[in-house]
């Protein structure tokens, strides 16, 4: 029960499963009050009643075909069934709590209620039971999808017959000997105390391991307990401003822990944008109750609760060359002059070349304009290629070795590997070959 408990918290609150049952609860409790079943049964004749609940039945029943609720019991993963089974629970709990509190337990009740309990306990212990196992099932499973730094450093195995796979996901080590830019914005995110937004740039061509970088820096700021971290938004999958607008917004408001109501949030995103963009193009209930605020007056509310809470804020936002020109300018402008929040460190990641590129021939725009926005530019070195061969060099000996050659025998492959890493452009290319 203990793993099913847990399992189901990942998906759903117990705060909001409670609330459920209290609500059903509360609705059992009303139509027990009016005594709304045996009014009901005073008032028609058999018949009568026979075709309502028939009628009634089918409906629950069609609604339970159209939410796939009969398939969500085949699914052995929490669902959305496993949500009403612990609502029903614990509103039968409650609901027989209020009637032993006021003494109107009769036998009809109990004879109602019992098999009810019984019955989803049950269906709650059969759903337990086939999570556990199939959660000791997914345990015992081993990926074949190796890392490049565990072929490097020879912490990997072949099963006969499989082949060797790696994965493209972002890590939080550093092959490349990059930790002197590491330490560099580091000890820059620790030691600055902006009054205003600071933003610095990380800049490097694709593949020189800015979000290597990131991630590094990243995993040592969580020690520090007077910086937030925001990495989350990702401008590459936001296909207009709008979105990329609102999405941003939202994601300092909610992880700074500034603690204003979803409403009020919404509607200082919607005066900022309005103003940001001219659209007046919001209905007359959202006019009267949006806040009519200059975007400085809402910028000095939000600097308020940052400044309050002690902390500073540093907002990692990587891949910004992979977006949509219009948004890229966006971005700049939204960093540089609309969210320059105080305590609020912004850290951007892009190729220069790219960016600078886009500005030009796009958007039309003086790629000067980012000096008004940087404060600090840190560009990322070349990689040195005698760096990347020897990493090439060694992963393709170790996988040698791994597939049975002698030690001593590699050297009759060094001219092949040679070959390799000299046509090899980067990691990515050199992982996908």
């Amino acid at each position: 029960m203990k793993t099913y408990l847990s399992e189901v918290k990942k998906y759903y609150s117990f705060v909001f499963v409670i609330k459920c049952a209290i609500i059903l609860t509360s609705a059992l409790f009303v139509i027990d009050i009016f005594n709304l079943p045996t009014n009901l049964l005073l008032s028609y004749n058999i018949k009568t009643l026979i075709i309502f609940f028939g009628l009634f039945i089918l409906f629950i029943i069609l609604t339970a075909v159209e939410l796939h609720l009969f398939d969500a019991l085949k699914i052995v993963s929490i669902n959305v069934i496993d949500l009403i089974f612990l609502v029903i629970f614990l509103s039968s709990i409650l609901y027989g709590g209020i009637l032993l509190l006021y003494t109107s337990l009769d036998s009809y009740k109990i004879i109602s209620l019992a098999p009810i309990l019984i019955l989803v306990t049950a269906l709650i212990i059969v759903r337990s039971i086939k999570i556990k196992k199939s959660v000791e099932t997914v345990e015992k499973y081993q990926s074949n999808v190796t890392d490049l730094k565990d072929i490097y450093d020879g912490n990997f195995s072949i099963e006969k017959g499989k082949p060797i796979m790696l994965n493209e996901k972002d890590v939080d080590y550093d092959l490349l000997n990059r930790s002197s830019v590491i330490n560099l914005l580091y000890d820059t995110i620790q030691n600055c105390n902006p009054n205003d937004g600071f933003v610095i740039s990380l800049e490097g061509s694709w593949g020189s391991g800015k979000t290597t970088i990131i991630n590094n820096v990243k995993k040592r700021l969580v020690s520090s307990k007077d910086i937030i971290i925001i990495d989350e938004l990702d401008p590459w999958s936001y296909s207009n401003q709008e979105s990329l607008f609102y999405s941003m917004f939202d994601t300092i408001v909610q992880k700074s822990g500034i603690k204003f109501n979803s409403l009020l949030s919404k509607q200082m995103a919607d005066s900022i944008y309005s103003d940001l963009f001219g659209n007046k193009k919001i209905n007359i209930i959202k006019n009267l109750l949006k806040p009519n605020d200059t975007i400085d007056v809402l910028k000095n509310k939000i600097n308020d609760y940052l400044k309050l809470s002690g902390k500073k804020v540093t907002f990692f936002i990587d891949n910004i060359d992979r977006t949509e020109s219009e948004n890229i300018i966006l971005l700049f402008k939204l960093v540089g002059n609309v969210f320059d929040f105080e305590r609020v460190i912004y850290i951007l990641s892009f190729d220069n070349d790219r960016v600078k590129k886009a500005f030009e021939d796009s958007l039309s725009i003086d790629y000067q304009y980012l000096e008004k926005v940087i404060q600090m530019q840190i560009r990322v070195p070349e990689v040195d290629r005698n760096v990347i061969e020897e990493i090439m060099s060694r992963s393709v000996n170790n996988i040698l070795i791994s597939y049975g050659k002698d030690r001593q025998n590699l050297s009759n492959y060094q001219s092949i590997i040679s070959y390799i890493c000299r046509l090899t452009v980067d990691f990515r290319e050199f992982k996908r070959l």
